[in-house]
């Protein structure tokens, strides 16, 4: 994926060349490299938080015109709706966020290692945040994901991409909330295929559970995410054959000690090693596997959409607060 550190393509030198022949030839392997890079998307492990745009006042309560928060987070692995994109191997991220009233931008930079090898995922996002009631969040918005500094793969020359994302949270207890998500994008990674995508979590305070366990000032909980993509056909230069849906998990504890916080997490899908080259076109992929003469002609396998266990250490905090 991206990256800062050895790229996916220097760490299989020695597979380089034959490889790089391969997809030269196939539109199979140039849709393959697009893929991945759609689900790029600056989101912690654990994340899913709603902007705090939600909880806003318009103005600003403490009388300026805008609400900004800043964060940053080192991640073991960077895992987004269950598949790597930072090849398992550590990444770095920041956030900022800028609120006046229910309305939002965020401007979310990150560290990934993708196969055409761009130098980061920027991520840029709006939207609007508004609190009903005691219990319902809604948040309705859109984002845009761009990856820099790209090296073409056969026809795929920028895999940056727009979404746009509706949000319901509910707070069925004190102790537990429901959250779930659309999302759609009309040129899934630049490849022409459109995408669905919706995801089901649960958040459960585990500091009202347990109130003795831990000391009062350390606010942990349980969270765990269910989602599922679609995908339509790609562009007819791309191979014209629809990416593989698949579904993703993930179950994970929090642990917050205002401002940082320490997230680990177990994620994982239901895609084959071989059906993970496809979606990812990943590089270090290894021949051996199930041969599909349309998506896979070489069998190659890939374990960057498999389980992961992943911590992140965070820290967050509002400027002049």
């Amino acid at each position: 994926m991206i990256g800062h550190g050895p790229t996916t393509h220097e760490a299989v030198d020695h597979r380089r060349p034959r490889i790089a022949r391969a997809r030269a030839r196939r539109p199979w392997c140039r849709s393959a490299a697009a893929a991945l890079l759609v689900s790029a998307g600056i989101v912690p492990a654990l994340g899913g938080d709603l902007p705090d745009a939600c909880e806003a006042k318009d103005p600003p309560a403490n009388g300026k015109p805008f609400d900004v928060k800043v964060g940053g987070e080192l991640d073991t692995d960077y895992i987004y709706r269950g598949v790597t994109l930072s090849a398992h191997q550590p990444a770095v991220g920041a956030s900022i966020e800028v609120d006046r009233g229910p309305l939002y931008f965020k401007f979310e930079p990150h560290s990934v290692q993708l196969p055409t090898n761009p130098w980061a995922e920027l991520g840029f996002s709006g939207g609007f945040c508004r609190k009903f009631g005691d219990n319902i969040k809604i948040d309705v918005g859109v984002e845009y994901r761009y990856y820099p500094g790209e090296i073409p793969v056969g026809a795929m020359t920028s895999t940056s991409y727009g979404e746009a994302h509706a949000t319901v949270a509910y707070r069925a207890t004190e102790v537990l909330t429901l959250t779930g998500t659309y999302g759609y994008s009309p040129n899934y990674s630049n490849s022409g295929a459109w995408e669905h995508y919706v995801e089901g979590r649960f958040k459960i305070g585990l500091q009202q559970v347990f109130p003795q366990l831990l000391p009062r000032h350390v606010d942990w909980s349980l969270a765990g995410i269910v989602g599922r993509s679609w995908f339509g056909p790609q562009s007819a230069s791309l191979g014209g054959f629809p990416l593989p849906d698949y579904t993703n998990w993930s179950l994970g504890i929090s642990i917050s000690y205002d401002p940082v916080t320490l997230d680990l997490s177990y994620s994982n899908t239901n895609l084959t090693k071989e059906n993970c080259f496809v979606f990812t076109g990943d590089l270090s992929a290894v021949p051996g596997g199930a041969i599909d003469p349309v998506t896979n002609p070489m069998g190659l396998r890939s374990n960057w959409c498999g389980p992961a266990f992943v911590g992140t250490l965070s820290y967050e905090f509002s400027p002049g607060k």
